[in-house]
């Protein structure tokens, strides 16, 4: 974590990522209480505090990383097409994922909330989640937002970390993280956009598995090393 010190035209980049980030996690937990309709939704305020704690802990190991940033802030050109109609589709499935969770936990429009300990699991899985998350983003330095090939940037394989484990931990990730966030906002009703964008995440990943095996210079044979895509001993 030591060395040089960071250019300052480096030293933009990352204070403009770090105040993106805390604003859009600002603003998401304005949403998430207005939604749940009262300030005391402890369950949002347990879940905004997770997102704080990931990018503040980002803030700290991340900082010199200011190519992954920038790529991740304004990624490059050759998104492919289906990656376009995957955001198209992932975006409203996720607003509809909180938007439940908080009416049905904050309002009760449906009934009880979700019992304390599918919450309390619920926060686990999804800490956990963001951990593997910040793991995997940080054995690879071209974790995009966005599938494309790097060429721009000399994409390698990467085969470090979770990667040793299986082929694509981000999307085990975010995969874990979609009926976490559910549990952690206290609705088990949440959970049905929940598995729909578990199904999107997984048909992204065999897209871009596909892509990679074409594409992407020693990623056949990568695949050989790293069996699984995502679950180990499933697929």
């Amino acid at each position: 974590m030591t060395g040089h010190p960071i250019p300052a035209s480096d030293s933009r980049w990352y204070a403009r990522g770090m105040a993106l980030s805390l604003l859009t996690l600002a603003a998401l937990h304005g949403v998430i209480l207005a939604m749940a309709g009262r300030w005391n939704f402890w369950q949002g305020w347990v879940f905004s505090s997770i997102n704080v704690l990931s990018v503040v802990i980002a803030s700290f190991f991340f900082r010199r990383k200011i190519d992954l940033l920038k790529e991740r802030l304004r990624p490059g050109p050759g998104v492919k097409w289906w990656d376009k109609a995957f955001w198209a589709i992932y975006a409203p499935l996720l607003i509809a994922m909180l938007a439940a969770a908080c009416l049905d936990a904050g309002r009760r429009y449906w009934g009880p909330s979700a019992p304390t300990p599918a919450v309390i699991a619920g926060v686990a899985i999804y800490a956990a989640s963001n951990a593997l998350m910040l793991w995997a983003m940080w054995c690879n330095n071209w974790f995009s937002t966005v599938m494309r090939l790097q060429l721009d940037r000399e994409q390698r394989v990467v085969d470090s970390g979770p990667y040793r484990i299986v082929r694509h931990p981000g999307y085990a990730a975010a995969i874990l993280q979609a009926p976490g966030a559910a549990l952690a906002l206290g609705s088990i009703r949440a959970l049905a956009p929940a598995g729909a964008i578990v199904l999107l995440l997984i048909a992204r990943t065999a897209m871009e598995d596909r892509t990679l095996r074409r594409e992407l210079a020693g990623y056949d044979e990568f695949t050989r090393q790293t069996r699984y895509r995502l679950a180990p001993g499933v697929w």
